[in-house]
């Protein structure tokens, strides 16, 4: 363990720790301001209220810490027609995985366990939605913490597009090294899965290139959009894509953040059907931070 992995690790608990810390004495001048008016001063009383209060902040760290190692699996049953019509496909098994963050706190016995969980499904194929690296491309690269995900078995293929973090370390190492494992990156580009399905793959928001959603669909095709953030998520309801893949949010990740993440994403987590577009926005493997 390196001086950076330890300082990182610290930062990373730190993050909780403030925000919770802020909210505490928040509501703790709140509730010394109500005892105030209804109460007598009694000092006692603010001890109980401390008490409580801190008893709140361990349970909600110590919550999230053993939720953040807890992989959970959400299954949705897409129906749609234009995939037999379209594809002459009958059904697909698609397995999603987002914002897997490997590095200091995701590294190779985790990322072991998710192909393990992805092989279990016997999907038909697998779909990275964007930030898989963490940010530290270096640390990824020399521990070689994504090996194990050159064991995914699909017929179809293991594809991914770029998220925000992918742009926060080297770019090119981190398509490079994906591509290294059998993974296909896709940046503003589109592969034919079978005849009459068509997978596009868009760059992230933080890329200086991009191209538009028209550009890149087939209209006489059914068309699958990855999209790390789901901040275009209307342009690919304007152009009635079939499906639309996302992450980025983490459903807030911590508690009230989810509130924020609703209010900034026309949507922000789970599954909806939108006009002729059917949305999943997943919450990610791994966690920010």
């Amino acid at each position: 363990i390196c001086v950076n992995e330890v300082l990182y690790r610290i930062g990373t608990m730190a993050l909780p720790i403030l925000f919770y810390g802020i909210m505490a004495f928040i509501t703790y001048d709140l509730v010394r301001w109500l005892l105030r008016l209804f109460t007598k001063n009694d000092f006692s009383i603010h001890v109980f209220v401390i008490a409580i209060i801190l008893l709140v902040v361990c349970v909600a760290i110590l919550s999230g810490i053993y939720f953040a190692n807890q992989t959970k699996i959400v299954r949705y049953d897409i129906k749609t027609e234009r995939l037999k019509s379209l594809a002459n496909v009958d059904s697909m098994k698609i397995v999603v995985v987002s914002d897997i963050h490997m590095g200091y706190v995701v590294g190779e016995s985790k990322v072991s366990r998710l192909v393990n969980l992805i092989n279990e499904q016997k999907p038909d194929l697998c779909l990275f939605v964007g930030d898989l690296f963490d940010g530290d491309t270096q640390v990824v690269i020399e521990r070689n913490i994504g090996a194990s995900l050159s064991k995914i078995q699909t017929p179809y293929g293991t594809f991914a597009v770029l998220g925000n973090h992918e742009y926060i370390g080297d770019v090119q190492q981190n398509q490079k090294y994906l591509q290294q494992l059998g993974i296909s990156v896709l940046r503003d580009e589109s592969v034919e899965i079978t005849n009459g399905f068509r997978l596009i793959g868009r760059d992230d928001m933080m890329s200086k290139s991009k191209q538009s959603l028209s550009s890149l669909i087939d209209t006489s095709s059914f068309n699958l959009v990855m999209d790390h953030q789901p901040m275009r998520l209307q342009e690919s309801i304007d152009n009635e894509v079939d499906i639309h893949l996302s992450g980025h949010t983490h459903k807030g990740q911590i508690f009230p953040l989810g509130y924020i993440t609703k209010s900034i994403f026309l949507f922000d987590y789970g599954y909806q059907y939108s006009e002729k577009t059917h949305v999943v926005v997943t919450s990610g493997f791994g966690t920010w931070g």
